[in-house]
């Protein structure tokens, strides 16, 4: 990157696996907890979602 410091740079770069950490810990944690599970299906039955769903699928 121009006009960053390595002592900046490499915050930056620190601060990038840290973020990418806790979003992999959230996610992991998303995709195992049966509650959440659940609410994504009951999500994906509504009636919009397969509309949307299906209008991506036609335009892919």
């Amino acid at each position: 990157m121009e006009g960053i410091t390595g002592e900046a740079e490499k915050e930056l770069e620190r601060l990038e696996k840290e973020n990418l950490k806790i979003t992999e810990g959230v996610y992991n944690a998303l995709i195992n907890d049966t509650g959440m599970k659940k609410q994504v299906e009951r999500i994906k039955e509504h009636e919009w979602v397969k509309v949307v769903e299906n209008e991506q699928n036609n335009n892919s």
